[in-house]
């Protein structure tokens, strides 16, 4: 009666290929595993030549997040001031 459970990595091939993955930094305090699950699909898998790779991807994430908010907050501003406070 022993039972087993296996985990399946399975992305579809629209996200596979897709330039936004999963960025770890956006899920609090993570494992290491955890944070390998997060990882996009790889060949390799989480190694340390791969790894800098990602944690660049997902710096790169972070800033276009960072500056996507940025500008909606700098178009929000723009209508405020054209059609007064609402």
């Amino acid at each position: 009666g022993e039972r087993r459970t296996i985990f399946f990595k399975y992305c579809p091939h629209a996200v596979a290929w897709s330039p936004c993955y999963y960025n770890a930094d956006r899920y609090g305090e993570l494992s290491e595993n955890q944070r390998d699950m997060l990882m996009p699909p790889s060949a390799y898998g989480a190694h340390e030549h791969t790894r800098p790779i990602w944690e660049r991807v997902q710096a790169d994430q972070a800033e276009l997040l960072r500056l996507r908010e940025e500008v909606a907050a700098l178009k929000g501003a723009e209508l405020e001031a054209v059609n007064g406070p609402s």
